[in-house]
């Protein structure tokens, strides 16, 4: 169950270990034990370029998924890419009031 975690991030650190291993943990929970995944830790600019690439939306948001197996004729046991902007989602998680 290979996990590749990158951070493009250079203000930013990351435990990379400890997140590749707690996105391992996740996919056996969820019955995908011997799928593979990728996971990008951005910032703004990088996510909103990918925004306005693929989704066709000027700015930037949180998550963007790549779904591998959804594509017809691609079977693999890569489930996709994640890019999360790291700015984003700490903003979103400042706003948010959880009761």
């Amino acid at each position: 169950m290979p996990v590749l975690v990158r951070s493009r991030l250079r203000c930013v650190t990351f435990r990379i270990s400890l997140l590749t291993k707690f996105a391992e943990q996740l996919l056996d929970l969820v019955g995908e034990a011997d799928s593979e995944l990728s996971l990008e830790l951005v910032g703004n600019a990088r996510i909103r370029h990918l925004n306005r690439k693929y989704c066709r939306k000027d700015q930037p948001t949180d998550v963007l998924a790549f779904a591998y197996r959804e594509a017809e004729g691609f079977p693999s046991p890569l489930l996709g890419d994640v890019v999360v902007s790291v700015p984003m989602a700490i903003r979103q998680s400042l706003v948010l009031d959880i009761r």
